[in-house]
């Protein structure tokens, strides 16, 4: 059989990849027209991942392809499939990828062109991520929301954070906590007292599930003040 997939100790840094990011611009708004199917974006993050670990037919055993590799990141990416969305925001704001592409890393964005590209490809990567249900794209737009004052639309995209950390999002349970404070305070500025005190105790709930304690404790009380 086949030899699992392993990433190389130290891929090296993706020149000009930043021109491949150009496909997530305007994405969202393709996306809405004609939604690829999530297959798509898992064939071509598989693909990425087999190319990396030098494991395609076309390849020399082991010897990674961290070009194409990148080329079908992208493209998984542009067609929605999270783990690729994850790492390409990761890799766009300088650092490596985890979960496609785990090590590989975006060389230094020099020029202005190069600079803007990425900036544009952020921007894009937002909806996307939202739409795959990533518990930081939601909580960013929960903020943004609100900051305008927006807070019955904050208090949705809050909503929609909590239910990806609690399916198993990009964050995961250990700060189900936090994104149930922030709703919990938006209520509370939406004047729903007796909502906002249920969301906190849930909080502190999850706060003592993740061993913070003395944070759950704190917020008990303060929920309970809320109901008095």
């Amino acid at each position: 059989g086949r030899p699992p997939p392993a990433s190389p100790a130290a891929p090296p840094p993706l020149r000009r990849a930043w021109q491949s990011s150009t496909l997530l611009v305007g994405a969202s708004e393709q996306r809405e027209a004609s939604a690829p199917p999530a297959s798509l974006g898992r064939v071509h993050a598989r693909l990425a991942e087999l190319l990396l670990a030098g494991g395609t037919p076309t390849q020399t055993e082991g010897e990674a392809d961290v070009f194409s590799a990148a080329y079908h990141l992208v493209c998984a990416a542009a067609a929605g499939e999270p783990r690729a969305l994850r790492d390409l925001r990761s890799m766009l704001r300088g650092l490596t990828g985890d979960e496609v592409l785990p090590g590989v890393q975006l060389a230094p964005l020099c020029t202005e062109e190069e600079q803007s590209a990425a900036a544009a490809a952020c921007a894009a990567l937002g909806p996307l991520l939202a739409s795959a249900g990533d518990a930081a794209a939601l909580l960013d737009f929960a903020e943004a929301e609100r900051a305008k004052g927006e807070l019955a639309s904050a208090e949705e995209w809050l909503r929609g954070a909590v239910e990806a950390v609690r399916a198993g999002g990009a964050f995961g349970d250990a700060v189900l906590h936090s994104c149930l404070k922030r709703l919990s305070e938006v209520q509370l500025e939406r004047g729903e007292a007796a909502e906002a005190a249920a969301t906190l105790a849930a909080a502190a709930e999850a706060a003592r599930d993740a061993g913070a304690f003395k944070l759950g404790m704190k917020w008990d009380m303060e929920a309970t003040a809320m109901e008095e």
